[in-house]
């Protein structure tokens, strides 16, 4: 269970990642290197950018695949 400390700094940093994406890119592609369960991922194709998430953890990376189908 996450913590009120832990949601807060995940709102922040996702505030943050929005913040500064909306500021200094355009709707193309972005490749997120580490991009673990793809939460960033997620949330940028869901704001309309192109946005590809490569990570070297095959596993996390395919069960992100299987719950997750629709984001790269």
């Amino acid at each position: 269970m996450m913590t009120i400390l832990q949601a807060r700094l995940r709102f922040q940093a996702i505030a943050l990642l929005l913040k500064n994406t909306q500021r200094y890119l355009d709707k193309g592609i972005i490749l997120e290197g580490g991009c673990g369960r793809g939460q960033n991922v997620f949330l940028l194709q869901n704001l309309g950018y192109k946005c590809v998430g490569i990570d070297y953890a095959k596993q996390t990376v395919d069960k992100t695949n299987f719950l997750v189908p629709e984001i790269d």
